[in-house]
Protein backbone atom coordinates (compact mmCIF):
# COMPACT_ATOMS: atom_id res chain seq x y z
CA UNK A 1 0.00 0.00 0.00
CA UNK A 2 1.06 3.60 -0.89
CA UNK A 3 0.62 5.92 -2.87
CA UNK A 4 2.23 7.05 -6.27
CA UNK A 5 2.46 10.86 -7.09
CA UNK A 6 2.97 11.19 -10.88
CA UNK A 7 5.21 13.58 -12.52
CA UNK A 8 4.01 16.64 -13.63
CA UNK A 9 2.86 17.01 -17.86
CA UNK A 10 5.35 20.09 -17.82
CA UNK A 11 8.36 18.64 -16.84
CA UNK A 12 10.27 16.15 -19.21
CA UNK A 13 11.81 13.91 -16.37
CA UNK A 14 12.34 11.26 -18.66
CA UNK A 15 15.74 9.71 -18.62
CA UNK A 16 17.47 8.60 -21.74
CA UNK A 17 16.43 5.32 -21.41
CA UNK A 18 13.14 5.69 -21.43
CA UNK A 19 12.11 5.25 -17.79
CA UNK A 20 11.29 7.88 -15.20
CA UNK A 21 13.53 8.86 -11.96
CA UNK A 22 11.49 7.30 -8.79
CA UNK A 23 12.17 8.54 -5.47
CA UNK A 24 10.61 6.78 -2.71
CA UNK A 25 9.37 9.48 0.30
CA UNK A 26 9.60 8.03 3.43
CA UNK A 27 7.18 10.07 5.88
CA UNK A 28 7.31 11.16 9.42
CA UNK A 29 4.92 9.97 12.04
CA UNK A 30 1.35 10.43 11.27
CA UNK A 31 0.80 7.97 14.12
CA UNK A 32 0.98 4.21 15.13
CA UNK A 33 -2.92 2.76 14.28
CA UNK A 34 -4.33 1.34 11.19
CA UNK A 35 -6.48 4.03 9.54
CA UNK A 36 -3.33 6.75 10.00
CA UNK A 37 -1.79 5.72 6.57
CA UNK A 38 -0.60 8.43 4.34
CA UNK A 39 -2.79 7.36 1.59
CA UNK A 40 -5.57 7.26 3.48
CA UNK A 41 -5.30 11.60 3.86
CA UNK A 42 -6.80 13.86 1.65
CA UNK A 43 -3.14 15.73 1.66
CA UNK A 44 -1.05 12.13 1.61
CA UNK A 45 0.46 13.21 4.59
CA UNK A 46 3.36 16.10 4.64
CA UNK A 47 2.93 16.61 0.55
CA UNK A 48 4.93 19.77 0.17
CA UNK A 49 7.36 18.59 2.39
CA UNK A 50 8.64 16.28 -0.64
CA UNK A 51 6.36 14.37 -2.71
CA UNK A 52 4.40 17.46 -4.42
CA UNK A 53 7.70 19.69 -5.37
CA UNK A 54 9.37 16.29 -6.47
CA UNK A 55 6.71 15.87 -8.66
CA UNK A 56 6.29 19.45 -9.58
CA UNK A 57 10.07 18.80 -10.86
CA UNK A 58 9.65 15.41 -12.24
CA UNK A 59 10.59 12.74 -10.23
CA UNK A 60 7.97 9.91 -9.48
CA UNK A 61 7.47 9.73 -6.20
CA UNK A 62 6.75 7.07 -4.28
CA UNK A 63 5.34 7.05 -0.91
CA UNK A 64 5.07 3.67 1.03
CA UNK A 65 2.74 3.07 3.81
CA UNK A 66 4.83 1.11 6.97
CA UNK A 67 3.45 -2.16 7.99
CA UNK A 68 -0.07 -1.64 9.75
CA UNK A 69 -0.64 2.25 8.48
CA UNK A 70 -3.60 1.08 5.95
CA UNK A 71 -3.03 -2.35 6.14
CA UNK A 72 -3.70 -4.24 9.31
CA UNK A 73 -4.34 -7.51 8.90
CA UNK A 74 -2.84 -10.25 6.59
CA UNK A 75 -4.50 -12.45 4.28
CA UNK A 76 -5.63 -14.83 6.67
CA UNK A 77 -6.85 -12.16 9.36
CA UNK A 78 -4.07 -12.03 11.70
CA UNK A 79 -3.09 -8.44 13.29
CA UNK A 80 -0.26 -6.77 12.22
CA UNK A 81 1.39 -4.26 14.47
CA UNK A 82 3.18 -0.87 13.77
CA UNK A 83 6.21 -1.30 14.79
CA UNK A 84 6.84 2.31 15.71
CA UNK A 85 10.28 3.50 14.88
CA UNK A 86 11.81 -0.17 14.22
CA UNK A 87 13.59 1.85 11.58
CA UNK A 88 15.06 -1.95 9.99
CA UNK A 89 11.28 -2.69 9.68
CA UNK A 90 9.58 0.52 7.83
CA UNK A 91 13.22 -0.56 5.52
CA UNK A 92 11.53 -2.94 4.37
CA UNK A 93 8.57 -1.18 3.94
CA UNK A 94 10.39 1.08 1.76
CA UNK A 95 12.59 -0.92 -0.42
CA UNK A 96 9.23 -3.76 -0.79
CA UNK A 97 7.38 -1.28 -1.84
CA UNK A 98 9.28 0.48 -4.52
CA UNK A 99 10.35 -3.12 -5.98
CA UNK A 100 6.47 -3.52 -6.12
CA UNK A 101 5.93 -0.45 -7.44
CA UNK A 102 8.73 -0.80 -10.52
CA UNK A 103 6.94 -4.27 -11.42
CA UNK A 104 4.17 -2.88 -11.47
CA UNK A 105 4.57 0.56 -13.84
CA UNK A 106 7.22 -0.61 -16.06
CA UNK A 107 8.02 2.92 -17.34
CA UNK A 108 9.93 3.64 -13.76
CA UNK A 109 13.48 3.44 -13.54
CA UNK A 110 15.22 0.77 -11.73
CA UNK A 111 16.94 3.31 -10.32
CA UNK A 112 15.50 4.97 -6.95
CA UNK A 113 16.95 7.48 -3.87
CA UNK A 114 15.33 7.38 -0.59
CA UNK A 115 14.16 10.90 0.99
CA UNK A 116 12.85 10.83 4.85
CA UNK A 117 11.93 13.51 7.28
CA UNK A 118 11.53 12.51 11.20
CA UNK A 119 10.36 8.62 11.58
CA UNK A 120 10.77 8.44 7.89
CA UNK A 121 14.32 10.09 8.12
CA UNK A 122 15.39 6.87 10.78
CA UNK A 123 13.58 4.83 7.74
CA UNK A 124 15.66 6.17 4.93
CA UNK A 125 19.11 5.54 7.15
CA UNK A 126 17.96 2.08 7.70
CA UNK A 127 17.30 1.38 4.03
CA UNK A 128 21.38 2.75 3.67
CA UNK A 129 22.02 0.62 6.59
CA UNK A 130 20.50 -2.15 4.88
CA UNK A 131 22.22 -2.02 1.87
CA UNK A 132 25.18 -3.30 3.47
CA UNK A 133 23.87 -6.51 4.52
CA UNK A 134 21.12 -6.56 1.72
CA UNK A 135 22.31 -4.70 -1.33
CA UNK A 136 18.66 -3.97 -3.85
CA UNK A 137 20.20 -3.33 -7.16
CA UNK A 138 19.56 -0.19 -8.60
CA UNK A 139 19.10 1.45 -4.83
CA UNK A 140 21.60 4.89 -5.26
CA UNK A 141 21.23 6.42 -1.93
CA UNK A 142 19.20 8.14 0.96
CA UNK A 143 18.86 11.51 2.17
CA UNK A 144 17.78 11.68 6.05
CA UNK A 145 16.11 15.04 7.52
CA UNK A 146 15.79 14.71 10.92
CA UNK A 147 16.28 10.84 11.53
CA UNK A 148 15.14 9.14 14.58
CA UNK A 149 17.93 6.97 14.79
CA UNK A 150 17.47 5.86 18.46
CA UNK A 151 14.79 6.79 20.10
CA UNK A 152 15.51 5.71 23.76
CA UNK A 153 18.42 8.63 22.98
CA UNK A 154 15.44 11.55 22.29
CA UNK A 155 16.16 14.46 25.07
CA UNK A 156 13.50 14.37 27.61
CA UNK A 157 14.77 17.73 30.08
CA UNK A 158 13.52 20.01 27.89
CA UNK A 159 9.96 18.85 26.93
CA UNK A 160 7.86 15.38 27.99
CA UNK A 161 8.17 12.79 25.28
CA UNK A 162 6.76 9.80 28.10
CA UNK A 163 3.08 10.41 27.14
CA UNK A 164 3.64 10.27 23.66
CA UNK A 165 6.22 7.70 23.36
CA UNK A 166 4.01 5.47 25.73
CA UNK A 167 1.10 5.58 22.90
CA UNK A 168 3.12 4.76 20.15
CA UNK A 169 4.90 1.68 21.67
CA UNK A 170 1.48 0.61 23.29
CA UNK A 171 0.44 -1.62 20.38
CA UNK A 172 4.52 -3.36 20.36
CA UNK A 173 3.66 -4.28 24.31
CA UNK A 174 0.67 -5.53 23.84
CA UNK A 175 1.99 -8.02 20.76
CA UNK A 176 5.37 -8.52 23.04
CA UNK A 177 3.33 -8.84 26.20
CA UNK A 178 -0.12 -10.99 25.65
CA UNK A 179 -0.77 -9.61 29.23
CA UNK A 180 -0.48 -6.17 28.92
CA UNK A 181 -3.45 -3.86 28.85
CA UNK A 182 -3.42 -0.11 27.59
CA UNK A 183 -6.33 0.38 29.59
CA UNK A 184 -4.10 0.22 32.60
CA UNK A 185 -1.87 3.65 30.89
CA UNK A 186 -5.09 5.46 28.62
CA UNK A 187 -8.32 6.37 29.38
CA UNK A 188 -10.97 5.07 27.06
CA UNK A 189 -11.42 8.79 25.64
CA UNK A 190 -7.44 8.81 25.80
CA UNK A 191 -6.91 5.86 23.61
CA UNK A 192 -9.88 6.53 21.07
CA UNK A 193 -8.08 9.96 20.24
Amino acid sequence: MGFVCHRTPFVKAQRPDGKYAVVAWAHGTAAVLENCASSNTKTLWQPWLAPFPLALHGYVTFAPDYADLGVGRTADGNKIIHQYVANPAQANDIVFDVQAAQYAFLKLSSNFVVLGHSQGGGAAWAVAQRQAQKPVKGYLGAVAASPITNILELPTSSHDLAPVLSLFATPTMQQLFPDFDHKDFFTDKGWER
